[in-house]
């Protein structure tokens, strides 16, 4: 979403943007579609619904485990 300093995704047409490097780059597009399927089996997991589903609450505490391990990521979800 937009914020006082950045307009959101959104405007900035981020999907293009997927969009494009998964038509160039499969190998993008793998890890993209990997790290997508890791969200969602990790709110599965603890919530019993996929991540658009979640309360912000539950989407925020699935974002958190995601950047645990931001610098050096050890699965998927990180």
């Amino acid at each position: 979403p937009d914020d006082p300093t950045a307009r959101g995704a959104e405007a900035a047409r981020a999907s293009r943007y997927f969009d494009l490097l998964a038509h160039y780059l499969p190998a993008f597009k793998q890890q993209f579609l990997e790290g997508l399927a890791a969200v969602d089996a990790e709110s599965q997991s603890r919530f019993g619904h996929p991540f658009p589903q979640l309360s912000l609450s539950q989407q925020s505490a699935v974002v958190a485990a995601m950047a645990k391990n931001e610098t050096a990521p050890t699965n998927a979800l990180e």
